[in-house]
């Protein structure tokens, strides 16, 4: 069985991504590091470690635009995920090991079952910590941007609920449009005799 290489990135790899590299190091399956994006990082991030890298959690979105411009060489294949963890929180802060548990396990999940969906996933999912809170809604934000190539049943319900009841609003509103047109064609009618 391959090891995913999974790395960890924050902004000086003092607080947030050592935990997360501490929580997920005994993981099967995953081979992980941590590094920082500023000069003054513990471990600062090298191109070596981006590319040894399958997948790339940044905590902010400010690390995923100084990876892109910095290190835009060395990011090939990798996909960079913007989990949106505050820099609030303490190493191994319990708040924090929750949080990365729930969105790191998350992703990893979706990464294992729908590895065709995270090939055309280019760009990071904005905020994931703070605008998707549980499975469900980030099915949702997957499937109102068109990424339909999800296979287990669940998504499937979802994707069949959110077509219906987009054909439902546009019955109300064709229905609706039907009865005001016709109300003023009997208005005018009446009007004529």
């Amino acid at each position: 069985m391959t090891s995913w290489h999974v790395l960890f990135i924050c902004s000086r790899n003092r607080w947030r991504s050592p935990t997360a590299e501490q929580v997920f190091a005994t993981r099967p399956g995953l081979e992980v590091r941590s590094a920082g994006v500023d000069k003054s990082a513990v471990e600062p991030v090298t191109p070596e470690v981006l590319e040894w890298a399958d997948l790339i959690f940044v905590v902010e979105k400010s690390h995923r635009v100084k990876l892109s411009k910095e290190f835009r060489a060395h990011l090939k294949n990798q996909k960079i995920v913007v989990l949106g963890i505050p820099d609030k929180y303490r190493y191994m802060d319990p708040e924090l090991v929750e949080l990365l548990e729930k969105l790191v396990r998350m992703c990893l999940r979706l990464k294992k079952h729908h590895h065709e969906l995270w090939v055309s996933l280019g760009s990071p999912m904005p905020g994931l910590a703070n605008r998707y809170k549980d499975q469900t809604r980030l099915l949702r934000f997957l499937r109102l941007r068109q990424y339909e190539s999800l296979n287990d049943e669940k998504t499937k319900r979802l994707a069949a609920g959110t077509r219906l009841a987009s054909r439902v609003f546009l019955a109300y509103v064709f229905v609706g449009s039907a009865v005001v047109f016709g109300i003023v064609l009997i208005g005018k009618y009446w009007k004529t005799l």
